[in-house]
């Protein structure tokens, strides 16, 4: 697998950084923590404050692109992801 970063932004009001990839591989498409293990080596960032928001492929296409977010500290991610979990179960119980 071949990770290769094209896009960095800070944000700093909300204490993170935003990260684009692009990832080659051979077989099929690498797993979260495949990608997250990787990124980790790369960055010699700490597991916990990375976030895989969303990885993208075309059909048949052996790269993919993936949102990563990179937070400073294990504070600023459970304010803001646990805030948006809430909100998903919110809406499902909504539905029903």
């Amino acid at each position: 697998m071949n990770l290769k970063i094209v896009n960095e932004k800070e944000e700093k009001l909300l204490d993170r950084k935003n990260i684009m990839l692009n990832i080659d591989f051979e077989a099929k498409t690498p797993s979260r923590e495949e990608i997250k293990k990787e990124l980790v080596e790369k960055l010699k960032a700490a597991p916990e404050l990375l976030k895989i928001k969303r990885i993208s492929q075309e059909f048949g296409s052996r790269n993919a692109k993936v949102l990563v977010y990179l937070y400073n500290t294990k504070e600023s991610l459970n304010k803001i992801e646990i805030k948006n979990k809430k909100k998903k179960v919110a809406k499902k119980e909504e539905k029903k």
